[in-house]
């Protein structure tokens, strides 16, 4: 016989006698398990040396070697180098070992298991999870102690659904296990047509550092989602949670969802994370749970963690395989390989059929049982879902591998303890926003009507307030900014900048937004998000309307309307009428005074010749003064009044005085008024030079400008370096608000005044005053809704107020508060006539001074009367015949006939035959 036949003679007979001896007396083997650790993992190198310990010692009564003993060779691997995890498990495979665990990383069991399949050493994966490990022909000697992450994906895909969202954001990591472990919820998302508004990548750097984490967090913050799935290691999500509590992420109206990668391996998380959503595949507990953990405390004195747990499972499945192996009496022999490229490599030839053995293997373990499907991963799938309540988890539902989910809604909780977020993914959906502005025509303005109409304030912001949060679903509190201004930028005494107005109160919350005819400008939107802007405009400059008015041949009376003319001439012919009676009827004025003379010389005790010729002498001199106060010369005299020129003769009489003085002075008011009028309506033209554009107006001394103070047009002026706007700034006269800027213009009619100011608020203030005329524009910029940096409601404000835009609402409301009903016609005038209604007042007191006069002539009388009773030389007994003579002599008088009982015209004479009369003295009595 060969050789050969007696060698395998000798190995038969050998395993013939192997079998035969009891399990007790077998000879002692010891099995190497070659084990990738990343580094500065104490406590995974531990947990592998405390299952070593535990099976070698017998301590596990469900696990039986025999004789064989267990032990480990250990490996430092870099986490995140698949090549370097490649080497490793070549170093270990070249020491004759029968299996690898490890490593830990999804990308990292990749690179060992392309060295293990190539040399049919069996691999066990304690924490890969890679959906792309699962029956895939490149990795046929792998078994993993996780299910794929699509069973993860389909779980929270099922959380999704269960709370009705449909839109949400993801944050992994750059790695194999990041990119990929997500691929199937993104397939569950496309199907069920939810809508993934960020899927942020971040990179890890040697030292395990995530890279522009703060970036990917703020896109998602930007995206509008509440919903954020994060899928990374514990000690990267960490780092994740830190920025994201910086940035507002972790406040009411967030929900995150933690995978098990995280929620499995930290079980202490700070208090800003209450309310956070995870899966744990590892909180389920198995048979050895507890006598597992007992052990490591008391050799350890710590705890030990479910994810620390999976590589002492991992331990126990490889000793179920190698009992498996000696139960069936199959003598495995290890090989030394080597993965070398100089020879090529040779495969271990038992490395299939212990692979085969390990996959069958099965038995109880520290969580669930091991027990691996035909794919290689575990048979028994399913999460627990958990919530952080306070600093701890607690378990609020779970999901099986039949996809079935149960939650009890009574317990979840999210950040601020509230139970339900809005599916809309709306930061400002039923939310309350204090709402800042500014009263400016026509954007705000106080509402006359209030509280009828149950809103204190109206016009194009309040519409468009009303508009949006009507759309997002939210309401809103609106203030005035409480120093009436928009915002400006100053140095307070430390030196530190500040800001004022409505920009001062939304950067430091006052606020949530700011809502007015607000500028956008560089300066601003360093503190500030500015919405998509509801109206592009520039500044322009309002000044007076100049016209060419046409030749009339009745400009003079153009200063004073019609009314007031035909109410002067009625009050001249009043007054004259009413002088002429004060003349005629008191005793105190020249007829009056007449009559009593008259009376005096008939009474006298002259004889019959020489009265006639004294009373013939009196009237000649005295005809004069009796005919300068009748009805046609009191007309006369209230014209030269009227007029300023003077009267030739004055009333006596205290009545007669009191009205004259009163026309007088009613006189010199309408003639000012007049005067001050007719002076505007023919110099208006020449006190407006003509103002084409900005660079007319900087070149034109005759006229003074300005802009608001402490707004942004201001700030252009004081920081501009362009020709002409540089040389303006030395010159501008600046008012506190667009209200007294425009008062200034309409006044500035003999001070000429132009205020420049935003293009939309002049054209208002011009389609209300056609006096009023806009010209130019310039420096274009943007009117829009201001809110905090980073605000959570920009993009969803901005959003509402670009599809206004498109709706055509915005081009409704500019109509409606812009557009005014002005007839611009050149030929009307720019300055009204004085009106009755300016002058009524004159008329009024003129009226009450004519009662007046007729008071004080009724007091006259009985003056007058009281006298005449008490008096010798008249024959009157009582007061009443004393008024009944006067009263005669009037009407006798006034009928044509003298106080002799004869007729007038004898006593009239020539001026010539006047001139010839005589000289008496008048009698004593008068």
């Amino acid at each position: 016989m060969s050789q050969e036949f007696w060698k395998v003679l000798v190995i038969l007979l050998c395993q013939e006698i192997h079998l035969a001896l009891p399990l007790d007396i077998q000879p002692e083997t010891t099995y190497h398990i070659g084990v990738l650790l990343p580094p500065n993992f104490a406590k995974l190198e531990r947990a592998v040396q405390l299952a070593i310990d535990m099976i070698n010692g017998r301590e596990i009564s469900q696990l039986n070697l025999n004789q064989a003993k267990l032990s480990a060779l250990y490996y430092r691997t870099d986490l995140y180098s698949p090549y370097q995890n490649f080497q490793d498990a070549c170093s270990a495979m070249e020491q004759g070992i029968m299996i690898i665990i490890g490593p830990a990383m999804s990308s990292a069991t990749k690179g060992a298991q392309f060295a293990c399949s190539a040399l049919h050493m069996p691999q066990i994966a304690p924490l890969a999870s890679d959906p792309s490990l699962v029956n895939n022909p490149s990795y046929n000697y792998l078994l993993r102690m996780l299910p794929a992450a699509t069973a993860e994906s389909t779980t929270i895909a099922s959380i999704i659904s269960h709370f009705g969202w449909t839109k949400m954001s993801i944050l992994t990591s750059n790695t194999d296990f990041g990119l990929n472990a997500m691929s199937k919820f993104r397939e569950i998302a496309s199907k069920k047509l939810w809508r993934i508004l960020a899927f942020e990548v971040f990179q890890i750097d040697r030292q395990g550092n995530l890279l522009n984490l703060e970036e990917h967090l703020r896109r998602i913050k930007h995206s509008g989602s509440r919903i954020v799935i994060i899928n990374c290691l514990a000690s990267q999500a960490m780092q994740v949670f830190t920025v994201a509590n910086s940035l507002g992420m972790l406040e009411k109206g967030w929900c995150w969802i933690a995978a098990d990668a995280i929620a499995s391996q930290v079980s202490m998380l700070p208090t800003y994370l209450n309310g956070l959503l995870g899966l744990r595949y590892y909180t389920n507990r198995g048979q050895l749970y507890q006598n597992v953990t007992t052990k490591y405390y008391q050799r350890y004195h710590e705890t030990i963690e479910a994810l620390y747990l999976q590589y002492f499972d991992a331990v126990l499945a490889a000793a179920y395989g190698i009992e498996k192996m000696i139960k069936t009496g199959k003598l495995l022999t290890p090989a030394n390989l080597t993965c070398t490229t100089q020879t090529p490599p040779t495969p271990w030839s038992d490395g299939s059929e212990m692979f085969q053995l390990l996959k069958e293997s099965s038995g109880p373990s520290t969580i669930l049982s091991i027990n691996f499907n035909d794919y290689g991963g575990p048979a028994n799938v399913g999460y627990d879902i958990v919530n952080l309540h306070g600093q701890t988890w607690t378990k609020v539902g779970d999901w099986t591998n039949d996809q079935e989910l149960n939650l009890d809604d009574n317990q979840i909780y999210f950040f601020n303890g509230i139970n339900r977020i809005s599916d809309s993914g709306s930061f400002i959906s039923g939310r309350k926003l204090i709402v800042t502005t500014i009263i400016e025509p026509p954007f705000t303005m106080e509402n006359t009507d209030y509280p009828a109409s149950g809103s204190k304030y109206k016009g194009y912001i309040i519409d468009l307030l009303d508009r949006v949060s009507q759309n997002l679903n939210f309401s809103y509190d609106l203030r005035l900014v409480e120093d009436r201004q928009y915002g400006a930028q100053y140095q307070d005494t430390n030196g530190a900048s500040k800001w004022t107005g409505m920009v001062g109160e939304v950067i430091y919350g006052v606020a949530d937004m700011a809502a007015a005819a607000l500028s956008i400008t560089p300066e601003r939107q360093q503190v500030l998000d500015f919405t998509i802007p509801y109206i592009n405009q520039g500044l322009t400059v309002l000044t007076l309307r100049r016209r060419n008015y046409p030749v009339s041949i009745y400009q003079a009376f153009l200063p004073l309307r019609i009314e007031v003319w035909i109410s002067v001439l009625i009050a001249l012919v009043v007054v004259a009428i009413v002088t002429t009676c004060i003349n005629r009827l008191s005793p105190f004025d020249y007829y009056g005074r007449a009559i009593s003379q008259l009376k005096a010389l008939k009474n006298s005790k002259q004889d019959s010749s020489q009265l006639q010729q004294d009373i013939k002498y009196w009237q000649t001199e005295k005809e004069n003064e009796l005919e300068a106060f009748s009805f046609s010369n009191n007309l006369w005299y209230t014209l030269e009044s009227f007029l300023s020129q003077g009267a030739e003769r004055t009333s006596r009489s205290i009545a007669a005085r009191l009205i004259t003085a009163m026309w007088w002075l009613a006189s010199v008011i309408i003639i000012a008024t007049y005067t001050a009028n007719l002076t505007a309506f023919l110099t208006v033209n020449s006190l407006h030079t003509t103002i084409q554009s900005l660079k007319d107006l900087a070149k034109t001394s005759g006229i003074s400008y300005g802009v608001m103070a402490n707004t942004s047009t201001e700030s252009f002026f004081l920081h501009t370096t362009i020709t002409p706007y540089q040389e303006m700034r030395y010159h501008l006269k600046n008012v506190m608000n667009t209200a007294e800027g425009i008062e200034r213009v309409v006044n500035s009619i003999n001070d000429p005044y132009a205020f420049i100011s935003d293009a939309a608020t002049l054209e208002y203030a011009r389609s209300k005053n056609c006096n009023l005329t806009t010209i130019g524009n310039f420096k274009e910029d943007s009117l829009a809704l201001a809110v905090q940096k980073d605000s959570l409601y920009w993009k969803e404000i901005s959003i509402q107020v670009l599809k206004l835009r498109e709706e055509g609402y915005l081009d409704i409301l500019r109509a409606k508060w812009f557009e005014g009903g002005c007839n611009t016609d050149d030929t009307a005038s720019t300055h009204d006539p004085v009106k009755l209604e300016s002058l009524v007042g004159v008329f009024y007191i003129l009226m009450l001074t004519i009662g007046l006069s007729i008071v004080i002539l009724l007091i006259e009388w009985l003056v007058i009367g009281f006298r005449d009773v008490y008096r010798r030389d008249i024959p009157a007994s009582t007061l009443s015949e004393s008024w009944m003579r006067r009263i005669r002599s009037i009407h006798k008088d006034l009928w044509g006939q003298d106080q002799w009982n004869e007729p007038m015209y004898q006593l009239k004479r020539s001026k010539s035959d006047r001139r010839k009369s005589k000289r008496i003295p008048l009698p004593t009595a008068i």
